[in-house]
């Protein structure tokens, strides 16, 4: 439990009165109509509707120590709908018995729009009348509305002559409402070849064995509109002020956000031997992600402070991403009985990604992941890394004695002595404290010796998947793994921390390091069962034991049974 509880959280639940009423329509509609032959015309409605209310109610009460002289109501309501209309027209011909063509055309509209309102009202006169009238004192008021819209038309021509040689070309245009007036607009093409090189002639003296060999090249471009909506104009935030509420601007425009684009190569096999019980699919591909939408790292003056008042810096274009790797899947059917069979299905993948460019080599876009100062910083996003790669301080170890103290780097300075560390058991450093590295050799610990500690991306993934069927019935175990790969476990940020009163600790902390006479205790500051280290419990952690830090990343490997 994170904080100072001291409720009972069931007869919390039941005190409380909180009621939630959902209603949602959903439909699709479709006319289907064949003019001539071979040419099909189609289009299709969806919508998506829903409503909602929730009614909050916290009364009076008085429990020994506890009490609460306020109630309290809160109304919620909110609505969306969606909606999604397309038409399009499919045509299909074959000539001479080899030549076979198809062709697709259309548009398709899609929006989202959804709105609602909070209100908070105290001091009703009962606990008893669960409605919000005008009774009771107005606390607070929230309203939000909201809606995107996208309009795309798309093209698709097909050709393959007598099963051996396969053409596809796409193109599709996208418009998107969060885009400003003359971005709107991503473009996106895509082309598509096939070589069925087990149709040939000069192939059937391989027949027996390979019943199935073809080669794949593609090349596509997609786009990428993954933001909120309005980011390409200043959006307005209220506040209150002296003569009343005042407006003030809640981020930076930039009228030339436009689509993030991405596009991808790629070469593929098909394989399958003995008449499909061995059959095997191997695709490689590189990708390209250009003009990612990032919000702009700005300097503190341009309003880059990221405080709950500041101006939000411009979400913008910038930077550049790639991604190699290649797939493989690999099916067996193993047994094939009129009783019996047994399939085997394995998945391999593997991926490399790396932050080619920024708007300059040295800018970084950071993720947090608490409000605590030393955990500002947990990931970060920087040329010539992986994607996500975890950030902060390196843990060298446990300090052993004041003497090992004060032979180390500055940690937490002693104001009476500049240059050495405090060594002080309730505000200072403290045998039992962890001893971070001085990357920069300067002597003193600070944000310029964080650095990268961990790199999120496994190795590779894979997945074994085997069936096995007994008359009328089969059994499925399926396994998945991940290799390399690490995680950021927060959770033991709290549960493993040994520096608070309030918050409950795992059974792990009992390992945690030990001083007597000013000295470490040999063989205690490290987990027994997980090896990892575990400072001296502290009530105010002055030398931040909890900052982000090699501590908490742990070895992201597993192996799981996912279904049987």
């Amino acid at each position: 439990v994170y904080g100072s509880s001291t409720y009972n959280p069931v007869w919390l639940a039941m005190m409380m009165n909180n009621n939630y009423k959902r209603n949602r329509t959903m439909g699709n509609f479709y006319l289907s109509v064949d003019p001539v032959k071979g040419l099909n015309l189609r289009t299709e409605f969806g919508f998506d509707s829903s409503d909602n209310t929730n009614t909050s109610f916290v009364p009076t009460y008085e429990y020994g120590m506890l009490g609460n002289e306020t109630n309290k109501m809160l109304y919620k309501d909110d609505h969306s709908m969606y909606w999604i209309w397309k038409t399009y027209a499919n045509y299909n011909k074959t000539w001479a018995e080899k030549h076979n063509f198809g062709a697709m055309a259309g548009w398709e509209m899609t929006r989202s729009s959804w709105n609602g309102h909070t209100i908070i009202k105290t001091n009703f006169s009962t606990d008893d009348i669960f409605v919000m009238t005008q009774d009771g004192k107005f606390s607070s008021n929230n309203g939000w509305k909201d809606s995107q819209t996208m309009a795309s038309a798309f093209a698709r021509l097909n050709y393959n002559y007598d099963e051996r040689y396969y053409a596809t070309v796409t193109f599709r245009a996208d418009a998107s409402s969060k885009f400003g007036a003359n971005k709107k607009w991503g473009f996106f093409p895509s082309a598509a070849l096939a070589w069925r090189i087990s149709q040939e002639p000069f192939f059937e003296p391989a027949a027996n064995v390979m019943n199935e060999f073809k080669l794949r090249l593609g090349y596509g471009q997609v786009g990428n509109s993954n933001i909120n909506s309005y980011l390409y104009s200043s959006k307005m935030n209220s506040a209150t002020s002296y003569f009343g509420t005042a407006y003030y601007m809640a981020n930076i425009a930039n009228p030339n956000l436009h689509w993030e684009a991405s596009e991808q190569y790629n070469v593929g096999l098909d394989l399958e031997f003995l008449k499909g019980r061995i059959a095997l699919t191997v695709d490689g591909y590189y990708k390209k992600s250009k003009g990612l939408l990032l919000e702009m790292s700005v300097p503190t003056y341009l309003g880059g402070s990221g405080d709950m008042v500041s101006i939000r810096p411009p979400m913008v274009n910038m930077g550049q991403t790639s991604n190699k790797g290649f797939d493989l899947n690999l099916t067996t059917r193993n047994i094939e009985r009129k009783i019996f069979s047994w399939t085997s299905n394995l998945v391999f993948s593997l991926n490399r990604n790396m932050v080619d460019s920024m708007n300059s080599d040295s800018s970084a876009v950071i993720g947090k992941v608490d409000w605590y100062p030393a955990f500002q910083t947990a990931t970060r996003i920087q040329v010539g890394q992986p994607m996500g790669v975890f950030y902060g301080y390196i843990a060298e170890g446990l300090f052993t004695s004041a003497e090992d103290i004060l032979a180390s780097p500055v940690q937490l300075e002693d104001p009476a002595n500049p240059g050495v560390n405090l060594v002080n058991e309730a505000t200072g450093v403290w045998p039992g404290d962890i001893k971070f590295k001085d990357l920069d050799g300067n002597g003193v610990i600070d944000e310029n010796d964080q650095t990268i500690i961990g790199d999120p991306n496994p190795d590779f993934t894979l997945g074994f998947t085997n069936t096995f069927t007994i008359g009328d019935f089969d059994i499925n175990i399926a396994l998945n793994a991940s290799v390399g790969g690490d995680i950021l476990n927060f959770s033991r940020n709290m549960t493993e921390g040994v520096s608070s009163l309030w918050d409950n600790q795992l059974v792990t902390v009992l390992d945690r390091a030990r001083v007597q006479d000013g000295k470490l205790v040999e063989g205690t500051g490290y987990s027994q069962k997980y090896g990892y280290l575990m400072p001296r419990a502290t009530s105010n952690d002055f030398n931040q034991n909890k900052r982000m830090s090699t501590r908490w990343i742990e070895d992201g490997s597993y192996l799981r049974i996912q279904n049987v």
